[in-house]
C-alpha cells in the first residue's frame, strides 16, 4: 500500500469514526433491535443503561480505536482480547490479535476468540446483524460528538460494572472542560480551520478537506469560544481548493497530521512550508499556523480532554494555563 493509498485509509477511518449516528445506541444481547426499542434506545444511550449486563465479560473485542481506549482507561485492558487493525494506544494492544476495521471486519476471528462481547459503533450495523445471527452479544454505542463520547463511557461503566471509575475519570474531563471554556470565554472569537487531510509531499496544498460543523472538532473549537470554518457547508468534512482558503482567510490553522507521510523532522518543515503558497493568509503571515503530530488528535476517545486543552492553549497563548 502507497503512503497515498495509507492515508485515504486512514481518513475513511476518522470519518467512520465521527460518523457513527445511524442504528440503534444499545442492542441487546444477540438481538437486532425493533422499532420501538430503538426509540428506547436512543433515550437510554443518552440517560446510561443500568444493570452491567456485561459487568461478568472476560473476552471483549473492541471494533474502534477510541472504544478500545476507553475500555482500557476504565481499568478493562485484562478483558480485551481483539481490537480492531487501527488501534495502537495504549502499546500493549499492538499485540493483540485483529479483527479488521470497518472497511474489512473480520468476523471469523471475533468466533475464533470466542467473545462474549464485542463493543462498536452504530454505523457498523453489517457487522452487528453478523453477530446477531452467531448469536454474539454486543454493545452498540455512538460517539459522533463530544457528548455523545461521554456519555458512551458512561454506558460502558455501567455496562461493565465499572461506573465509580467512569463517573471519577468523566468528573475530571467535565472539570477541565469547564475551566477551558471559563478562561477563554471573554475571547473574542477566532476563525479556525481545521486541516483533516491533504495529499502531502507535493509541494503544495492539494486534495484538502476540514472538518467544518462536524460536532467534534467544531465542538472542541468552541469551548475556546472558536468558530470553525467554513461555516454553513452541508457536508461535515468538505474539500478545499487554495482559492477556497484564501477566501476564508482564517485567523488560525490546525493541521493533524498522523500518517506515515510525514515520518522526520524534514518532512514536518515540508509540510509547514507547503503553506508558504499562501503567504497573504492571515494564519500564514501572523504566524498562526499549528502542525498538531499528537496520536490522540485524531481518536475520538477519552484523551480528547489533551486535545481540547491543546487547541484552547494555541488559540489564546496569553492566558496563563498553568495558573
Amino acid at each position: 500500500m502507497s503512503k497515498r493509498d495509507f492515508s485515504i485509509c486512514a481518513l475513511l477511518v476518522l470519518c467512520v469514526a465521527l460518523a457513527s449516528s445511524c442504528g440503534p445506541k444499545v442492542t441487546e444481547r444477540g438481538q437486532e433491535a425493533s422499532a420501538s426499542s430503538v426509540a428506547a434506545a436512543a433515550t437510554v444511550g443518552a440517560a446510561g443503561v443500568a444493570g452491567g449486563r456485561f459487568a461478568s465479560a472476560r473476552r471483549i473485542v473492541s471494533f474502534a480505536p477510541s472504544l478500545t481506549e476507553m475500555l482500557f482507561a476504565l481499568g478493562l485492558g485484562e478483558r480485551v482480547v481483539g481490537v480492531s487493525e487501527y488501534c495502537v494506544y495504549p502499546p500493549e494492544v499492538k499485540a493483540l490479535p485483529k479483527v479488521g476495521g470497518f472497511l474489512n471486519p473480520n468476523v471469523e476471528m471475533v468466533v475464533r476468540l470466542r467473545a462474549d462481547c464485542v463493543v462498536l459503533f452504530a454505523n457498523h450495523d453489517k457487522v452487528v446483524k453478523q453477530l446477531a445471527q452467531l448469536g454474539i452479544p454486543t454493545l452498540v454505542v455512538r460517539g459522533d460528538t463530544l457528548s455523545e463520547i461521554m456519555a458512551t463511557f458512561a454506558v460502558l461503566g455501567r455496562e461493565f460494572g465499572c461506573d465509580e471509575r467512569s463517573d471519577a475519570i468523566l468528573a475530571d474531563i467535565e472539570a477541565r472542560m469547564a475551566r477551558i471554556r471559563t478562561r477563554c470565554g471573554e475571547r473574542p472569537p477566532l476563525r479556525v480551520l481545521t486541516v483533516i487531510w491533504r495529499e502531502r509531499g507535493v509541494g503544495t496544498l492539494r486534495g484538502l478537506q476540514a472538518a467544518a460543523r462536524d460536532g467534534y472538532y467544531s465542538e472542541l473549537l468552541g469551548l475556546a469560544g472558536a468558530r470553525a470554518l467554513p461555516q454553513g457547508t452541508a457536508s461535515k468534512y468538505p474539500s478545499l481548493s487554495v482559492e477556497g482558503i484564501l477566501e476564508l482567510n482564517p485567523d488560525v490553522v490546525f493541521e493533524l497530521v498522523n500518517d506515515i507521510t510525514v515520518t522526520s523532522a524534514a518532512d514536518l518543515a515540508q509540510v509547514r512550508a507547503d503553506w508558504q503558497v499562501l503567504p497573504e493568509l492571515a494564519a500564514v503571515k501572523n504566524d498562526r499556523l499549528y502542525i498538531i503530530t499528537d496520536d490522540y488528535a485524531t481518536i475520538p476517545g477519552p484523551r480528547f480532554i489533551l486535545l481540547a486543552e491543546k487547541l484552547a492553549r494555541h488559540l489564546h497563548p496569553d492566558i496563563d494555563w498553568d495558573r
